[in-house]
């Protein structure tokens, strides 16, 4: 499954579990789109599948404002500390960029 299939198959689960509010009234297809043209995207991946990701943008240099917006972990992984050590990192690399 390539990353983008695997991004879109948690972001589906994730719509299935909260409903329609999760993402609004947006096509699947043309999120992943938007985040894969402007956001970057960290993942976690054990045992050849994608276990979560964060998606952030890191960068408006005008602003030096990061931010992050979203993070899914795959509910068979939750618990674990997936989420927090991917917002981690992000919050790493925002910092090391000189972004807040």
């Amino acid at each position: 499954m390539s990353p983008s299939d695997s991004f879109k198959a948690l972001i589906l689960e994730e719509l299935a579990r909260q409903g329609p509010g999760f993402i609004g009234d947006v096509d699947v297809d043309l999120y992943l789109a938007k985040l894969g043209a402007r956001a970057e995207i960290l993942s976690d991946s054990a045992e050849g599948r994608c276990r979560g990701f964060v998606a952030f943008y890191c960068n408006d240099h005008a602003t030096k404002q990061a931010f992050i917006t979203q993070v899914i972990v795959d509910s068979r992984d939750r618990r674990l500390g997936i989420g927090r050590a991917l917002v981690g990192c992000v919050l790493d690399m925002a910092k090391r960029r000189g972004f807040t």
